[in-house]
């Protein structure tokens, strides 16, 4: 629940406050080069709970300097189909865990397994394939991918063909795998209520991401209107308003509040 909540803050903070034109700031997105100081101190002073979440932050599997990647060459999401999402999911969280710690140690080694992870998936990965549910791979994924990118990219050993190999996979398959879908609204099966308001966080979120990995305003400002719209906010407020009348399906809650791996 705090996840999905987080995830909501940040991008409601970037549609307030940023400016159409105004050049982004790199790194960006979920974290700045302040937060990782400021971290960085409260660690070097051994204050709390910094020093604690920072020891469990390493305790993560995730988190460990020997990890390999799997990348695949196409990504399954939905019923029908062979599901391997879950690799790339954890692949992310394997490459932005190595990318805090190179960003807190200064240990290169974790920058190069960050860097690895991401080469191998953007020299891999040929699309997103599915049912629906492709939707939520390219937009949950994608801007996970997506920081780990933003946050690696003053790395001097990220070779610039790399980085922007790395920058066409999350425009070409990522952000093309639902945006499209999502502002179609357009199910291919069940109700007109078959998409949960957060797909639609999920690819705004995304794009907003992909936006500023790749310095690409339009992208981003098509983010911030589709936010803004009276399109999004009716779905929006259809949600709470069959949530107060008492016939909000389990299915449609338990997605709200899951999307930390969903």
């Amino acid at each position: 629940m705090k996840i999905i909540i987080i995830f909501g803050i940040f991008i409601h903070f970037f549609v307030y406050f940023s400016i159409a034109d105004e050049e982004f700031v790199h790194p960006g997105l979920l974290h700045t080069n302040e937060d990782f100081e400021r971290i960085k101190n409260k660690i070097e002073l051994k204050e709390e709970p910094w020093l604690s979440a920072w020891k469990q932050f390493n305790t993560s599997r995730f988190a460990r300097p020997n990890y390999s990647p799997r990348p695949q060459k196409i990504i399954y999401r939905g019923i029908g189909f062979p599901q391997n999402y879950i690799t790339l999911c954890q692949d992310i969280a394997a490459a932005y865990c190595a990318a805090i710690n190179w960003k807190i140690t200064g240990n290169t080694s974790y920058a190069d397994k960050s860097v690895e992870i991401m080469n191998a998936w953007s020299s891999t990965l040929t699309s997103i394939q599915g049912n629906n549910d492709i939707a939520l791979a390219g937009g949950i994924y994608g801007s996970h991918f997506a920081n780990v990118g933003e946050i690696m990219r003053s790395y001097k050993g990220w070779k610039a063909e790399d980085f922007n190999k790395f920058k066409g996979m999350m425009v070409n398959i990522f952000f093309n795998a639902g945006w499209g879908r999502i502002l179609g609204n357009q199910p291919t099966s069940g109700s007109k209520r078959f998409y949960y308001s957060n797909w639609d966080l999920a690819q705004i979120g995304m794009a907003i991401a992909v936006g500023v990995l790749t310095d690409n305003r339009e992208m981003f400002n098509e983010a911030i209107r589709v936010y803004k719209s009276d399109w999004y906010w009716v779905r929006v407020l259809n949600l709470f308003i069959i949530s107060i009348l008492g016939i909000l399906d389990r299915h449609r809650k338990r997605d709200e509040i899951k999307d930390i791996i969903h």
